[in-house]
């Protein structure tokens, strides 16, 4: 955005502060809309059975967390949804107080550090917006441009998470 001759200090760093105000708009209208779906999804019955059945699955806590938000990442094709929705679950079922069997076995920031990972795993995949966009841009189908981006941004993530977990696994002194 190019400003007049002649324009003041002033005037450039009020078009530069509104310029920044209109474009953050659309990212604060974008965050909300996410806040709000995870609201929804997360007061379903069908949601609540799902975490429920997720939290009591027979492995080690933290790969139940690796579980959990690759679910809901993929249903939801967003990592800020997903873990929105379900953090706050894993942390009071799994932390200390949330169940005898699973008190002490892993701290906030385990589970924070695992489930960051796990977040971008499934977030590509064929019916995100992103996707559609890049494949639109460069004329390529989803059959001739898609495995190459599943291997890339949803594979190579999902086993960086499992990796991570296996590393607290065996060594839960890291956190």
């Amino acid at each position: 955005m190019g400003l007049p001759e002649g324009t003041k200090r002033g005037g450039k760093i009020l078009a530069t502060v509104n310029e920044g105000a209109m474009t953050s708009a659309g990212a604060l209208f974008n965050i909300s809309v996410i806040s709000g779906f995870a609201a929804v999804v997360a007061a379903t019955t069908a949601f609540q059975t799902m975490a429920g059945s997720t939290v009591n699955l027979p492995i080690h806590p933290i790969l139940i967390v690796v579980v959990a938000i690759v679910i809901l990442v993929a249903l939801t094709s967003s990592p800020p949804a997903g873990m929105t929705i379900i953090l706050p679950i894993l942390a009071s079922a799994l932390l200390a107080g949330g169940s005898a069997a699973n008190a002490g076995i892993l701290t906030p920031e385990m589970i924070h550090r695992v489930a960051t990972i796990a977040s971008v795993s499934f977030e590509t995949l064929p019916f995100n917006g992103m996707i559609v966009i890049i494949l639109s841009m460069t004329k390529l189908s989803h059959k001739e441009g898609y495995m190459p981006m599943f291997l890339i941004l949803c594979i190579l993530p999902l086993i960086a998470a499992i990796v991570a977990a296996l590393i607290y696994i065996v060594a839960p002194s890291l956190s």
